[in-house]
């Protein structure tokens, strides 16, 4: 009887135990034994495509001619009708660290600006004198990576035997020769190396060295078009007609362009229209901007003057070094006036303006009525305007505005689109800017526009 109880009590406290532990686990989540494994990914490294020209022994020809001789090597020539000379021997050669195709283009003057042009027919020719040999896609050939080159070319210049007297005395200066290369089907994916077979060259890209070739290049501008420095260009005496409404980029290529003057808006953008512009590692030196003959209402700067339906204008890594403008109402060193287009019956069309990296020493910028600023003088011309200054650098710079409320060291007036200033660093500024709240000269929203510096919204 005894033993019967304590079996039942027993029992009993087995079943509560059992009970109880079933109640802590209600509610909880279980544990499972797990492990886990990284391994990293190789770095990821894109390859460079880098052409270059150079001469029969293999040095490199930029900056320098090759000039034309007859057959006996004399390169003071006098062209006639029927008459054909070559240069000296230079090759294609592969810089960089991919497979390349190239092809060679003639170029640097348009039929319309000299006559001679008309009856002169230019080749590209082995150093044999034979023609080169072209693949399916018009490319001369493919050069491997690793410093590969070409055989030795030439170029051969033939004057019509049909030219008549109207083209004596006539000359030709500025003949360039232009390589356009692209990546070429050699390296492998993971499905071979047909991947790039379809690439071409981009040809609508103008690369000048002379004075005479920038003034070209303006003059002949087609839209979307790039014009890439290859050297340093004192424009003393050439004036270049600054565009309206026609989209283009300009590479510097860490070359100056100096002493360009204009009595227009801007050095290089009169009006921006609707056009797109990019301007990378450009630097200007002792050039100037008096666009005081254009009156009230009007903006003025040296890379870009009016901009009010402008959808996209970049300045990255671009310097300006002694320079001045002088204008009647708002005046920047990069833009003169900064909007989009804010009509709601076609728009809005959201102009996006970001200066990043760039730098202004010495020089002047002057107003007689409207905003001043070392990057833009109005930024934020209708809410559909964003304005983004970062890594700005300026020193030795005169601001003189209609009035310190309207003159700050990066922007005159912040308006009512969206103003973004970062990372500015500034020393020996002179003038009339706002003392205030020095990197702008007043902040004039209009209900919907924003002013952020450094991460922190102005109020």
């Amino acid at each position: 009887m005894d033993n019967s109880k304590k079996t039942k009590k027993a029992l009993y406290a087995s079943v509560m135990s059992l009970v109880l532990c079933c109640v802590m686990l209600i509610g909880t989540t279980f544990a499972w034994f797990t492990d886990s494994a990284t391994t990293g990914v190789n770095k990821i490294q894109a390859g460079t495509l880098d052409v270059e020209l150079v001469d029969g022994q293999g040095n490199s020809l930029e900056g320098k001619a090759l000039e034309f001789h007859d057959k006996e090597g004399k390169t003071n020539i006098l062209w006639e009708p029927g008459a054909t000379f070559e240069t000296g021997e230079f090759k294609v050669k592969n810089n960089g660290s991919l497979a390349l195709r190239y092809e060679i283009a003639i170029n640097g003057i348009k039929v319309s600006d000299n006559k001679l042009m008309e009856v002169i027919t230019f080749k590209v020719v082995n150093a044999d004198g034979t023609d080169v040999s072209l693949d399916k896609d018009g490319f001369i050939e493919m050069l491997t990576p690793g410093a590969s080159s070409s055989n030795n070319l030439k170029i051969t210049a033939t004057m019509k035997s049909s030219a008549g007297n109207a083209y004596q005395k006539e000359s030709v200066e500025n003949v360039s020769i232009t390589v356009f290369a692209t990546q070429a089907p050699y390296e492998n994916d993971i499905n071979g190396n047909t991947y790039d077979a379809a690439a071409t060259t981009d040809k609508n890209v103008v690369y000048v060295t002379t004075p005479d070739e920038l003034v070209k290049a303006f003059a002949n501008l087609e839209a979307g078009a790039t014009i890439s420095l290859g050297a340093d260009i004192d424009m003393t005496g050439k004036t270049i007609n600054a565009v309206q409404g026609k989209s283009f980029t300009l590479n510097g290529n860490g070359k100056t362009i100096s002493n360009l003057t204009s009595n227009q808006r801007a050095l290089f953008v009169d009006h921006s229209g609707s056009g797109t512009y990019f301007f990378n590692d450009v630097t200007i030196n002792n050039c100037s901007v008096d666009s005081t003959a254009y009156g009230e209402e009007n903006g003025s700067g040296l890379f870009m003057g009016m901009s009010d339906t402008c959808s996209n204008a970049s300045f990255t890594n671009c310097k300006v070094i002694n320079c001045t403008v002088n204008a009647t109402d708002w005046a920047g060193a990069f833009v003169g006036y900064a909007a989009g287009y804010g009509n709601d019956s076609d728009g809005p069309v959201y102009g996006h303006f970001q200066i990043t990296n760039c730098t202004v020493e010495g020089g002047s910028i002057i107003s007689s009525k409207g905003s001043v600023g070392t990057a833009i003088g109005h930024a934020g011309g209708n809410e559909a305007t964003e304005c983004t200054i970062d890594g700005l650098q300026v020193k030795n710079i005169v601001l003189t505005g209609e009035k310190s409320e309207k003159t700050g060291i990066v922007v005159g007036t912040a308006g009512n689109g969206a103003t973004v200033i970062n990372n500015v660093t500034y020393e020996n500024v002179t003038g009339n800017y706002n003392t205030e709240h020095e990197l702008y000269g007043r902040f004039a929203p209009a209900g919907t526009g924003t002013l952020t510096i450094n991460g922190t919204v102005v109020k």
